[in-house]
């Protein structure tokens, strides 16, 4: 962990949020080719529905304030190089070493909320990160009315009409990188999990939804005017007009760019084009033993954890604690090494 905070730092290794006006001199000062154009308020298109908080107590807020600071200075740095520049982060390591928890600390420390989660597998495409158009829904529905679907007459998202005026936007749903890029007053926190299990051609894909910080929706750019969509993450049923986010001429566009962590377990290389756009970060199990009896005081309430921490000594954090945890609960030694350990059974 660091003692002294940097000045420039946003994100920083404390145990609270930072600031509101922290938060918007960051936002205000984006380097010169990340500024918004319009101010918010002027937008036509701008979405005023904040983020899920954190739940008091619930396991995401556990997991974004007990997060520590294992690798330093080098941690910190690029973490907030990452959010200066507004670049993605890429955070790389062993499975276990708390990539991912990094995301929801960076969210929970600058009040940005929940983090969006996109998890990556070899199937996973972009357009599945940006929407999906539920095609067969809205033929069948179509059918039903004999005659073709329409968009609502009013501005505003509409529930309670009848199946056979439904507008062609209740058939689609943003995924999580597209709500990420809606054109919010403070930028959402995306966690793209995993990007190493992706097809060859993903990363590329990204790059220019990186760069130009929108996408367009095919179905939606002929219809012109505006369409109502949901997000990924909204909370009512899939009509509620609360949750629905105004699309004009089918484009959505960012206001300020999301704050993009990508985890990687380097099971593959990246193209280099797509490196060079990242903060590249790679997070190790700390040497230092007082940061690992921080890290295990935080989590489990341990004082004195030495010994216990030599017989653990090349765990990645996650096997550590519940390696720990199974100890309190009067699991021996011997029985934990050998379920979790990756090194062959020690006598305890």
């Amino acid at each position: 962990m660091a003692d002294d905070t940097a000045s420039w730092y946003i994100y920083q290794d404390k145990a609270k949020p930072v600031d509101d006006k922290v938060l918007e001199s960051w936002l205000a000062d984006a380097p010169p080719w990340r500024t918004p154009g319009l101010p918010w308020q002027d937008r036509a298109d701008k979405v005023d529905r904040g983020p899920p908080a954190f739940p008091d107590g619930g396991p995401l807020r556990r997991r974004a304030e007990r997060y520590i600071t294992t690798n330093g200075a080098r941690e910190l740095n690029a973490v907030n190089i990452a959010l200066r520049l507004r670049r993605p982060l890429l955070v790389e390591g062993a499975p276990g070493i708390g990539k991912s928890s990094l995301a929801y600390s960076i969210a929970w420390r600058l009040g940005l909320g929940i983090p969006l989660r996109w998890d990556i597998s070899s199937r996973t495409t972009l357009q599945d990160g940006l929407y999906e158009y539920d095609a067969v829904s809205h033929l069948q529905a179509t059918r039903g009315s004999g005659r073709p679907s329409e968009r609502p007459d009013s501005a505003e998202p509409q529930s309670d009409r009848p199946e056979s005026h439904l507008s062609l936007g209740e058939f689609i749903t943003l995924g999580p990188f597209g709500t990420a890029l809606l054109p919010t007053r403070r930028p959402r926190v995306i966690l793209i999990d995993e990007l190493d299990k992706a097809s060859y051609d993903l990363p590329n894909d990204l790059l220019h939804v990186f760069e130009e910080g929108s996408f367009v929706i095919k179905e939606l750019v002929r219809l012109g005017g505006e369409t109502w969509v949901l997000p990924c993450d909204h909370q009512g049923t899939q009509g509620g007009k609360k949750d629905r986010v105004k699309i004009i001429a089918g484009r959505v566009r960012t206001h300020h760019h999301p704050v993009v962590v990508i985890t990687t377990n380097r099971e593959r290389e990246f193209p280099e084009a797509f490196r060079r756009r990242c903060v590249r970060l790679e997070l190790q199990r700390p040497d230092d033993p007082t940061i690992l009896a921080e890290l295990v005081k935080n989590w489990l309430g341990h004082q004195n954890v030495d010994e216990l921490l030599a017989a653990y000594a090349e765990e990645n954090t996650d096997v550590l604690l519940q390696a720990l945890f199974l100890e309190d609960q009067g699991a021996p030694r011997s029985a934990v090494q050998e379920s979790l350990s990756r090194r062959t059974t020690r006598e305890s």
